[in-house]
This record gives C-alpha cells, sequence and structure tokens, in this order.
C-alpha cells in the first residue's frame, strides 16, 4: 500500500534484486530454468497510439468538468494505461524542443487547440509524460532498473494485473504483480496481493518500488486530488475524488 514502504536505501536495493534476478535465473547470466512459467492472464491489452493518446487527452482535461463542482470523475482502460507505458517516449521525444504547453503539436491532440490553455492541466500531463526522453515501461526510483514492454489488466474481481519484463543492468526476467487499489485517507492506495519474477516470490520491497510508478499513471496526473472512491471492473479503472481547495 502507497504511503507504507519499506525504507531500503538504493545501495541496499541493488544487491537484493540481483540476489532475485541470480535466483530466479539460475546463474548470473540469465539462463532461465524449465519447468516453470507465470499464471497465464490471457492476451495482452491492445497497444496503440490511439489508445494512448485517449489517455494523455484525459490527463489534460480530467479537471474541465470540476470547474465549478470541484469534483474528479475518471475511468481509463488498460488498454490506454498499458499502450500509454509503452509508449511514452514517443510523446516525450516528440516534445523536444518545444514548451509542454504546446501539446496540441503532437499528432493526435489537433482536437485540444479550441480549448483555452488555461482550462488544460498542464501540470498532470508533465507528471504522466515525466522528464524528456524518459524511458517506456516503468522504473525503479533510484536505481537502474524498472519494467519493459509492460502489460496492466482490469480485473472484475477487483484486482489489477501488471507484468513485463524487470531488467536490472544486463540481467532480466518476467514479472508479475497482483494488487488491490482503494481510496485510503483521500490518497490512491496499491494494496499488494502477490507477485512473482521468474520462479521466485516477489518481495513486498520490490512492489513497494513499483507502486509510486504505477500510481501516478493510474491517476492520469491528478495526484493532487483527494480520492474518496476507487472501483474496478473488467477493463475498467473508475477514481473518483474532491479537488483539494488552495
Amino acid at each position: 500500500m502507497r504511503g507504507r514502504r519499506l525504507a531500503q536505501p538504493s545501495w541496499l536495493v541493488i544487491p537484493l534484486l540481483m540476489a532475485l534476478l541470480a535466483s530466479g535465473c539460475g546463474t548470473l547470466r540469465g539462463e532461465v530454468s524449465d519447468g516453470w512459467q507465470l499464471p497465464d492472464d490471457g492476451p495482452s491489452p491492445t497497444v496503440s497510439r490511439d489508445a494512448a493518446l485517449s489517455l494523455l487527452r484525459k490527463g489534460l482535461t480530467a479537471g474541465q468538468q470540476a470547474t465549478n463542482t470541484q469534483i474528479l470523475s475518471l475511468t481509463v482502460t488498460d488498454a490506454e494505461i498499458t499502450s500509454f507505458l509503452n509508449i511514452r517516449r514517443e510523446f516525450t521525444q516528440e516534445l523536444e524542443g518545444i514548451d509542454l504547453d504546446q501539446l496540441t503539436q503532437i499528432e493526435g491532440l489537433e482536437g485540444l487547440e479550441g480549448l483555452a490553455v488555461d482550462t488544460l492541466d498542464i501540470e498532470a500531463a508533465r507528471r504522466l509524460l515525466g522528464p524528456q526522453g524518459d524511458a517506456n515501461g516503468l522504473r525503479l526510483p533510484g536505481l537502474r532498473a524498472g519494467i519493459r514492454e509492460p502489460a496492466v489488466y482490469f480485473r472484475a474481481d477487483g484486482q489489477v494485473i501488471s507484468r513485463g519484463e524487470i531488467g536490472l543492468l544486463r540481467w532480466s526476467l518476467p514479472v508479475r504483480v497482483a494488487f488491490a487499489p482503494a481510496a485510503v485517507d483521500g490518497r490512491l492506495a496499491l494494496n499488494f496481493v502477490e507477485g512473482q519474477i521468474g520462479h521466485v516470490v516477489m518481495p513486498a520491497f520490490v512492489f513497494n518500488l513499483l507502486d509510486r510508478g504505477l500510481g501516478d499513471v493510474l491517476l492520469v496526473g491528478q495526484q493532487h486530488a483527494q480520492i474518496t472512491e476507487v472501483s474496478v471492473t473488467q477493463g475498467n479503472l473508475t477514481i473518483r475524488g474532491r479537488y483539494r481547495m488552495n
């Protein structure tokens, strides 16, 4: 759950991750043992530029309807989240050399040109896109590691599944994590259910490194909102809340 992370410094986490990769691979050369596989979650959500643009558009316009009501109501699909994580770097490269408030120069966002700049949540886009040139996938804060080619599934049982390849230095292994998002004390909490790195059970500290990046994307940049309700249905995540008054 967010807000209850174990306080491992980066210099300590690196050897722990390396030990996991070694035990999961059999050797540090990345030779994966036979006889195991991750659970089958079905086909990955289709990755498309249109779906990624849809998520970015939602981040930019989420606050428009709340101008008078101060209410946040946001629904995203697993295809939008998966697509955005996989091609986010394309957007940051397209923005190179221009200001972020010129987002309508990105092909596919031209429809926002008719909106006043002050109605667009530019800071939400900044939080979503990350630094210029930020890599695709999910990064582990403070480490030269991350989840490559991530796929995110929203399930009817209220859980979210995230899977991909975790890489550290020159080693990589398939990874899968299940968690249940909820509203706790006005924040989005990601409650760890289970995880697996290769054939090794994922310890909580690895998920604690991932949850901030996952949570920021699931919120579509709306971290300043007070979250009151989170619901997960097949293929969809809905977040409701209130915007904090300054």
